[in-house]
């Protein structure tokens, strides 16, 4: 019962986050901002969304490659699709992720654990990126809003705090660390797939090029909808609002990532209307440009499981082998 109150109050926030949003701004402003948005720049930011999931499916193959599992590049990119598309319409915003991780587990005991922890690292790449971005944005609107040196600390200390747990979780686990604990597990296949050889260099500049397409997207969602302020002083504001959507209490991120955005754009003096026009443009790009994994829900045949376990470790696929072919006890 409890489950379900809160399953219905995170479907609530986002409704109620907006009308708080409405009550604040001009939705006037708001309104004719969003009537008179521009193709192109819309189809732009489309073709840059289709870009950072082709480039995010890849990072996920890699990082799973790193753990000794396979999964072809086509069907990587099916089920990417298909996550996505259910972040954006199911509560929480991690549903879809724990769905991919779910199919890629599926049937293969010897592959569940690390399939799991390969949907976990690969988001968490994104998010130490987009944090330690966001940290610095945060300088920058400090500055904006006048408080100089704090905000240059703020910005730091946060850098510094994401720097800290990246390094924490490179580290080896303590001898008494159990091998088959969880955590034991995780920061073995972190230090494999994200902070080991050629990974840590790879996975810097995957999520790198997807941050900066995040940036890219919402710029141009600026210019759909018409606002003509300087690039140089929207891009820093960026990182922080849609590091807002990451609160699991909304669907799609809807609400928390306009409430943001007028918070935001009020303190950098660029006007909270604005900042909820583009807000509300970029989720609407975003939501049409999530439709092919609707297909691929409906239409997006077996689990990657099923596939992937080729991709095991020899020494796993050996043992599952036997199991499959060993007769059953009577």
């Amino acid at each position: 019962m409890k489950r379900r109150a809160r399953r219905w109050l995170r479907g609530l926030a986002g409704p109620i986050i907006l009308l708080g949003v409405a009550l604040t701004v001009d939705v006037r402003a708001v309104s004719e901002r969003l009537a008179a948005l521009e193709a192109p720049w819309v189809l732009a930011a489309l073709a840059v969304g289709v870009g950072q999931t082709l480039l995010s499916a890849w990072r996920w193959r890699y990082t799973a490659g790193r753990l000794g599992l396979t999964i072809p590049f086509a069907l990587a990119l099916r089920e990417y699709y298909r996550a996505i598309f259910l972040n954006q319409v199911l509560p929480g915003g991690v549903l879809g992720d724990a769905d991919r991780a779910w199919r890629h587990s599926g049937r293969a005991p010897e592959a569940r654990g690390p399939a799991v922890r390969a949907v976990v690292l690969e988001r968490l790449s994104g998010q130490v990126v987009m944090a330690a971005v966001a940290s610095i944005s945060f300088g920058f609107i400090a500055l904006r809003a006048g408080t100089g040196a704090l905000g240059w600390w703020v910005a730091s200390l946060g850098v510094a705090a994401v720097a800290g747990v990246a390094v924490a979780v490179s580290v080896r686990a303590p001898r008494s660390s159990s091998p088959a604990s969880v955590t034991a597990a995780l920061r073995r296949d972190a230090r494999a797939a994200l902070f080991s050889g050629e990974a840590v260099y790879v996975q810097l500049a995957t999520s790198t090029v997807i941050i900066a397409s995040y940036v890219a997207a919402y710029l141009l969602a600026a210019r759909a909808v018409g606002v003509e302020t300087p690039l140089v002083a929207v891009a820093p504001l960026v990182a922080p609002v849609l590091l807002a959507m990451l609160l699991p209490v909304s669907v799609g991120g809807w609400g928390v990532r306009e409430s943001a955005a007028a918070a935001i754009w009020s303190v950098a003096g660029l006007g909270a209307s604005d900042g909820v026009a583009i807000s509300v443009a970029y989720g609407l790009i975003v939501l049409v440009g999530t439709v092919p994994g609707g297909y691929a829900l409906l239409f997006g045949g077996t689990p990657v499981a099923a596939e992937a376990v080729e991709g095991l470790p020899e020494p796993a696929r050996r043992s599952r082998s036997k199991r499959m072919s060993a007769p059953s006890a009577k």
